[in-house]
């Protein structure tokens, strides 16, 4: 029997103190009260369906049952339970038979009833409410594509682009402080005019190999009329065609038939398909429309290449300015636009003759009134001893004015270019001195000249030998923008050479742009564990006075994030933690998890043990406070989380050292940053960078809140992050965690501003996308990267 979890609890709301400030704002929430009763049930299969290997069986043979007998009663199954909405189940026991690979299988289905949920129950299941809130957006003609609504008529046209731009509102219910409320946001989905045999036929210079590799867990939209689905590609089956594979479809109650693809089209859509086109074997993930009714499938289904849409923005856009700019031109919205935006499509929704139907009334149709909290300036230390306070989220002039506060030396490094550019390096060597403002700092390079773009990596390989190992770093300057150069350079720098590197496109050293070789200055020095500029270490942390070893004094912060390779079927995990007193430099480990595993199960204790153990060495004492930002976990995961990871956390502390020799305060804290709460001044600005929401939209279950740490332009609409504190021991007050927090969002070097993460945030998630594209789960040969890579 597990343990039971508690939560650290919120602490009392404090009035805004030490240089913060209240602001009243306005959240895009709004308050309902709920109007109808759901009941739960269990859901037994005999003979029995594993829920977890059998998991699409079980869903497809329960959606068929809603559909053919337990209509016209609403109901949702999420392959644990079974909810029915309004009314209970009059039969709770069914027979039904199952084919599967031409086999027949009966079952008998049995249904108990867990909870009957009442409105205003403390256990109202109100996530299951968005399924009926979509149904009523579809009746007003909305569709889905993947998991979102968007309407038809609020589409636009790039036609320069092939591309369409889908609008519409997502809403979602959630329990908050003062009770159940609709949250509702803007959103777009971007739909292609090419199919995907456009994409394999298209003559690109892309050997059609790479292509049908980069297909793989893609997602394509079909379309029928008004009708549309949407899928995630599984494999591409470029030895079959639609005359060469068949299937077994029903035909009638019992019935099955043998056809081949060509066939079923011809005969069900009268649509005459070119027979020497590779198949997409897939999955269905979304619906819209009236006919096409998603039911999950036991197995991926077959599409025609010539059918398949392609979705999202095409790869080759990434590095084409003037596309990327008319599409986030066409997407973006001014705060006080998409204000109004969300205000007016809300209203629609309440003022709908279906809207009862969604079994919620709406308390009020404005937005939720909120009492913020603005954090005080923070300060940033540079070179000097010059301290300066950040106004607005940006001091991109304080890097210009000031000195770096330590930078080091570029003494050893080695520069790798084509000939062509060779009349371009004396003056990207100026420039490069010029922003280093201190000539000393970069020395002469060692140099490997290549000859070509085609060669380029082969002889860098061939010519990289022994008298190199000891470089601080390599610089190569690149011709173009190429993924797979890049990818080789960086993986064979880091896993063969272990020197760390920095790419470089060649045209930004023809015509020198100091904006663009600072930003390159920072990096670099970042990379050869400099630091470019610190904050000021927290006052209010001590020395645990339990503790009989003596502590530093200061705070290690660290970080794990989890990203999740559709193609290999695979998770790649990274592990941060500070080891400088300033926590600029930060130790750094990667992990590959089986399938879609996000949480830990072993090894990070070992990791906390020998972070301590690194600090201890930096600083001389290890840290009196270990905070833990962990991101990429759900709500309905933090109880796992807590005893499997932070249980983890605290086991490595004991390792190093036991109580009561070495007790450090500790902290969990859960980082959300796809969500969909947006905030706004009552007139409809952007709020100011520092703002702080622990009240209203937070939960009545955890101790969370929300920061808006950066600044944006007045042509979007801030994001903010939300934060959840499950587990603290913290001697500290909620103001001092959320201030701490806020300054953490100000160290990354790679942005001359605060960000939307803390520092350790963000160097997980660039190193855990690096672990999965660049180094592809090899282990690499620098154990202390920066955190640019």
């Amino acid at each position: 029997m597990s343990e039971i979890v508690h939560f650290a609890p919120r602490p009392p709301i404090q009035a805004p103190s030490g240089g913060s400030r209240g602001l009243h704002i306005v959240a895009n929430s709004y308050q309902i009260k709920v109007k109808i009763s759901v009941f739960q049930y269990s859901v037994h299969f005999e003979p029995l369906l594993d829920s977890q290997r059998e998991r699409k069986r079980r869903q497809k043979i329960i959606d068929r049952l809603i559909d053919e007998s337990l209509a016209p009663l609403r109901c949702v199954f999420d392959n644990t339970s079974l909810y029915s909405f309004g009314s209970p189940l009059d039969n709770v026991q069914f027979q039904v038979v199952d084919t599967i690979q031409g086999k027949k299988q009966d079952f008998t289905i049995g249904f108990e009833l867990v909870r009957e949920s009442n409105p205003g129950d403390n256990s109202f299941p109100l996530q299951q409410l968005n399924v009926l809130l979509k149904g009523v957006q579809a009746q007003n003609g909305f569709v889905q594509i993947r998991r979102d609504m968007v309407h038809p008529a609020n589409k636009q046209e790039l036609p320069k682009y092939r591309l369409e731009i889908w609008s519409g509102t997502r809403f979602s219910i959630y329990l908050s402080q003062k009770g159940p409320m609709m949250v509702a946001d803007k959103i777009h989905s971007i739909l292609r005019k090419d199919t995907v045999l456009d994409f394999l036929n298209k003559n690109d210079g892309i050997r059609r190999e790479d292509k049908v590799e980069s297909l793989e867990g893609m997602f394509i939209l079909t379309k029928h009329g008004d009708h549309f689905l949407t899928y995630r590609i599984v494999k591409v089956l470029t030895d079959q065609t639609p005359r060469t594979y068949t299937f077994m479809r029903r035909a009638g109650k019992d019935a099955t038939v043998q056809e081949t693809v060509e066939q079923y089209f011809k005969d069900c859509y009268s649509i005459t398909l070119k027979p020497n086109q590779p198949l997409l074997l897939c999955m269905a993930t979304g619906s819209g429309g009236r006919v096409f009714k998603i039911t999950a499938s036991s197995k991926p289904v077959a599409i025609p290449s010539e059918l398949a849409f392609m979705t999202g923005i095409p790869e080759e856009f990434h590095s084409d300015f003037f596309a990327m700019k008319e599409i986030k031109d066409r997407i973006g919205s001014s705060p006080q636009e998409r204000k109004r935006q969300i205000e007016d499509v809300t209203r629609t929704l309440f003022q709908s003759p279906q809207f009862p139907q969604s079994g919620i009334e709406a308390i009020s149709n404005t937005m939720v009134p909120i009492d913020a909290r603005v954090c005080a300036p923070v300060v940033l230390r540079w070179g000097g001893n010059k301290q300066e306070e950040v106004r607005n989220g940006s001091f991109r002039d304080s890097v210009t004015r000031n000195t770096l506060i330590a930078p080091v030396a570029l003494q050893k490094w080695l520069l790798v270019y084509q000939k062509q550019d060779e009349r371009n390096i004396a003056q990207f060597m100026d420039a490069l001195r010029k922003v280093a403002k201190n000539p000393q700092l970069v020395a002469n390079p060692d140099k490997i000249i290549v000859d070509n773009e085609r060669t380029f990596f082969d002889q860098f390989k061939k010519d990289f030998g022994p008298q190199y190992k000891d470089h601080q770093l390599v610089i190569f300057i690149l011709p173009k923008k190429t993924t797979t150069l890049y990818r080789n350079l960086k993986q064979h720098t880091n896993c063969a050479c272990g020197v760390m590197s920095q790419c470089i496109i060649s045209k930004n050293i023809q015509r020198i742009n100091l904006s663009v070789i600072s930003g390159l200055w920072l990096q670099i020095v970042a990379k050869v564990k400099g630091s470019c500029w610190r904050i000021q270490n927290p006052t209010w942390v001590k020395q645990n006075p339990e503790s009989t070893k003596k502590e530093s004094g200061g705070v290690m912060v660290c970080s794990i994030d989890v990203s999740r390779s559709m193609k290999k079927k695979q998770s790649y995990a990274a592990l941060v933690a500070s080891y400088s007193n300033d926590m600029t430099q930060y130790h750094l480990r990667t992990m590959i998890l089986k399938g879609r595993q996000e949480l830990l199960t072993e090894r990070l204790d070992k990791f906390i043990k020998m972070s301590i153990e690194l600090y201890e060495r930096e600083n001389k004492a290890p840290p009196s406070t270990i905070i833990m930002y962990r991101d990429g976990v759900g709500d309905s995961q933090f109880e796992a989380a807590v005893q499997g990871e932070y249980n983890m956390i605290l086991k490595g502390i004991r390792d190093y050292a036991p109580q009561p020799v070495y007790r450090p305060q500790t902290a969990y804290i859960m980082v959300n940053k796809r969500i969909n709460h947006r905030f706004f001044t009552p007139n409809g600005d952007n709020i100011q960078p520092g703002t702080i929401v622990d009240t209203v939209v937070t939960s009545p279950l955890y101790y969370d809140f929300f920061l808006v740490a950066q600044s944006v332009n007045r042509f979007t609409t801030a994001l903010p992050t939300r934060f959840v504190v499950l587990q603290s021991d913290l001697k500290w007050t909620n103001h001092q965690l959320q201030d701490f927090t806020y300054q953490l969002c100000h160290l990354y070097c790679n942005f001359p501003g605060a960000i939307s993460l803390p520092m350790p945030v963000q160097v997980a998630h660039k190193l855990s996308l690096y672990s999965q594209d660049i180094l592809d789960g090899k282990d690499s040969k620098i154990s202390q990267l920066p955190f640019i890579f």
